[in-house]
């Protein structure tokens, strides 16, 4: 693949264009310049992109998305071709975690339409990766502390919180951008348990929500599992969460609103 031909190589996928002996990942310039860039990440790029939509166009930028086999939105990629600056730029997601490897020089290429949304429903730069970190305890002035969990490879949720209010438990999600107004339903799946909880918005910028964990089922699991728990919200795939130091750290931090 060199700069001058991709024009021809629009909407065809990289087996029909390897057969002409074009190359995406060992031969040309574009490949030159993807292991320039990528260093030894350059084999992590050609497994998350085993499964590949074709390559795509918009103005004068080319680009190419896809992930490793079953593993959308945790182990994925795209590549976005600047020929004019004879450029490249490589978004590379790891166990949820994305990475962006830009240009040397010049900035980052701006980002598709296609690409753009592929980023929209895929964790970001910000996400945890996979399998998470343990709960913690985090110190609140003047009560209780809460207990603390990333969430890990979720495209939208940032953390959720354990805490009591008013002696009840509670739970708090942020998440990593807002959410349109309305309903959302956090769901925790502990191995095909299910402990649905009702949320409300908690702030204007509809980043904060909150729902009562009184009369579910989300404590004693918490206390008993071990691993991971997935999250959804809405019924969508959030990625996951530790259970590593659980029970200790909500046995302090709702010790006034919980027995355990």
């Amino acid at each position: 693949m060199e700069w001058t031909n991709l024009p021809s190589l629009v909407g065809k996928y990289p087996g029909s264009y390897a057969r002409d002996n074009i190359d995406l990942f060992d031969k040309g310039a574009v490949a030159a310049a993807l292991r320039s860039r990528l260093g030894p990440k350059m084999e992590v790029l050609k497994t998350n992109l085993n499964v590949v939509g074709p390559l795509g166009r918009q103005g004068n930028l080319y680009y190419i998305s896809g992930n490793a086999q079953h593993q959308g939105g945790v182990e994925q990629a795209y590549v976005l071709i600047d020929p004019a600056r004879k450029a490249v730029q490589v978004g590379l997601w790891e166990k949820g975690k994305l990475t962006v490897y830009p240009p040397a020089q010049g900035g980052r290429i701006p980002v598709p339409a296609e690409i753009a949304t592929m980023l929209q429903n895929s964790p970001p730069e910000t996400a945890v990766p996979l399998p998470g970190t343990p709960w913690e305890l985090v110190p609140v002035q003047g009560r209780a502390p809460l207990a603390y969990v990333s969430a890990a490879g979720s495209p939208n949720i940032e953390s959720l919180s354990l805490y009591c209010e008013g002696g009840k438990p509670y739970m708090a999600m942020l998440l990593n951008k807002p959410a349109r107004p309305g309903a959302l339903t956090m769901t925790w799946n502990f191995s095909g348990r299910l402990v649905n909880l009702p949320v409300r918005a908690a702030s204007n910028n509809g980043t904060q929500w909150i729902g009562s964990v009184s009369g579910t089922q989300l404590l004693p699991l918490l206390m008993q599992q071990k691993g991971t728990v997935m999250l959804r919200l809405n019924g969508k795939l959030e990625g996951e969460a530790s259970l590593a130091n659980a029970p200790a750290t909500l046995r302090t931090a709702l010790r006034p609103c919980a027995q355990l």
